[in-house]
């Protein structure tokens, strides 16, 4: 699993003045790597959310879309300030597999479509 750095981190590792062009080094702003550690899985956290909203919205039936997106929302809202390590790993856990659920659910749904709603908007339509 390829570890992905915004570049709000890279902007934080700054080289280290040497005489030797050829030989600088980088040297980090991070006081420790459980902070790096932190900002990965925040990133990674960021993503899972993110996909879990492009999977809701994959959804053909209003009624679902609208209940998971509230679901994913307030759920992520609830735990964002968790510091506890236990709890994060066993809410990423559960969120990883609410993504597969939402994934094979939108496969579904997609498979048997129906009418739109009349509360629907029209994407095509301004």
């Amino acid at each position: 699993m390829s570890i992905l750095i915004p570049f709000k981190i890279l902007d934080r590792v700054k080289p280290i003045n040497s005489p030797n062009k050829q030989n600088s080094t980088y040297q980090s702003t991070f006081s420790t790597s459980s902070q790096f550690k932190m900002a990965v899985a925040r990133t990674e956290m960021l993503q899972l959310y993110r996909n879990m909203l492009r999977e809701c919205y994959r959804l053909t039936n209003y009624n679902y879309r609208c209940y998971f997106l509230t679901r994913v929302k307030e759920t992520f809202q609830e735990n964002r300030n968790e510091t506890d390590v236990s709890k994060i790993t066993e809410f990423r856990r559960k969120a990883e597999e609410n993504l597969k659920m939402l994934k094979r659910q939108s496969t579904i749904s997609q498979m048997y479509t129906a009418n739109k709603l009349v509360i629907e908007k029209d994407r095509h339509r301004r």
